[in-house]
């Protein structure tokens, strides 16, 4: 009924060709399927080693993402584990598919369980904090300057919270006794905020979800205001970090990391626009004081929080090519899921101790077809994908979600 801008199309080919050149040849931010074109991350660092192919067996189906037929719509975008249950998250807001139920499966029997049915078009990534799911409504089924906000079991008992006025709710964070929800909303003053039309917005609850205010906004300088979103939040040791896909006066990428610590906002400037350019919040999470997100292909940027540097570290998952789909922090190692591509049969998981060097964990064998998907954002593309979309892992067993809606379950 109502139309939001999406991630499949750039605002204008002028501005994306300078948001491009400003992140080293990467995919333009607006595009948050990118092609898996691009130019890879400088310095890659590797640890070569034989890689074994496992191949995987189905764990369980989450019945109403499977039942649709669109590869897009049907995946499972991200997977989150708190104690014994395994919950993903699914839809596909270019194409306005939903309501979206959220499930989870016992790690144990592979029971589906329903929680609840969110009135939206994707659920993305799946936060989890002190063991409570909390998932953001993405594109919520209602009007623009109408409250929308999140789902979760905080508390104990599943609820949707309509917070706040958003276009879009892209992510959620907590902080101490704070919520914080990012994401994009219709300018509610412009004597306050500036003449653009949108803004990139996080907005802040101190009282549970009571009551919300805007804590940050920012808008670009110039094209079109359509795109200027907060993706995602970021905490750690409770301060918040986030990077708004906006561009300044000359068309370049933001490389502004905003912080939030003590009730107050800092900002620090770095030397690459990579955290603006992650649009899909399950592409980037914190590890111990680390914020990892993916950047171009199959590359990470590492940002360290405690080290109070403004530089970016980056690192190369593989040397065969393919795109980085997931990442996941479990304990003390980050795993990073790489795609199918034309040259590899099979998706390969890495996994990591610091986010730099990576070590090929096993090349996950899932007896389904890969698929070929043919996209146009001004030109006409069309690409090989793997089956696995998502990854979790606990006690040594490795959970993937596919294209097709289910889990497939691997072991060492």
């Amino acid at each position: 009924m109502f139309t939001r801008p999406q991630r499949r199309t750039i605002a204008s080919v002028a501005t994306a060709a300078v948001v491009a050149a400003a992140v080293l040849g990467a995919s333009p931010a607006f595009a948050a399927k990118p092609s898996g074109k691009g130019k890879p991350t400088p310095s890659p660092t590797v640890t070569a080693a034989p890689t074994p192919t496992i191949a995987g067996t189905l764990f369980a189906t989450n019945s109403e993402a499977n039942a649709l037929s669109d590869q897009w719509h049907r995946s499972l975008i991200d997977l989150a584990i708190s104690g014994d249950e395994l919950y993903s998250s699914w839809g596909d807001y270019d194409d306005n598919v939903g309501p979206i139920a959220l499930n989870s499966h016992n790690l144990v029997t592979g029971a589906q369980t329903h929680h609840l049915t969110v009135n939206g078009e994707e659920l993305n990534a799946l936060r989890v904090v002190d063991g409570a799911i909390y998932a953001a409504d993405i594109d919520p089924k209602v009007g623009w300057q109408s409250n929308a906000g999140f789902a979760t079991n905080a508390g104990g008992v599943w609820k949707y919270v309509a917070a706040a006025p958003f276009i879009h709710v892209f992510d959620v964070a907590v902080a101490g006794s704070e919520i914080f929800l990012a994401g994009s909303i219709v300018n509610p003053d412009t004597a306050t905020y500036g003449s653009a039309p949108y803004l990139a917005a996080i907005k802040k609850s101190s009282d549970g979800g009571k009551t919300w205010t805007i804590e940050k906004t920012r808008s670009s300088l110039r094209g079109s205001n359509d795109y200027d979103r907060y993706y995602w939040l970021a905490s750690v040791n409770g301060k918040v970090y986030a990077a708004a896909t906006v561009v300044d006066a000359n068309g370049y990428q933001n490389r502004i990391i905003d912080v939030y610590a003590s009730g107050s906002w800092s900002t620090v400037t770095l030397t690459s626009s990579s955290p603006a350019t992650v649009v899909e919040a399950h592409h980037l999470v914190t590890f111990g004081t680390k914020i990892i997100g993916k950047s171009i292909n199959n590359s990470v940027f590492v940002y360290d929080t405690a080290a109070k540097k403004a530089d970016l570290r980056g690192a190369t998952l593989g040397t065969r090519g393919g795109v980085l789909v997931d990442l996941y922090a479990d304990g003390s190692t980050i795993y990073g899921l790489v795609r199918a591509n034309e040259v590899t049969a099979d998706d390969t998981l890495y996994s990591s101790k610091d986010g730099l060097t990576w070590t090929p964990v096993m090349n996950i064998d899932i007896p389904v077809a890969n698929w070929s998907y043919t996209w146009h954002n001004g030109q006409i593309t069309t690409e090989m994908r793997g089956t696995a979309t998502s990854v979790a892992v606990k006690d040594g067993r490795f959970y993937f979600g596919t294209n097709l809606g289910t889990i497939y379950k691997a072991s060492l």
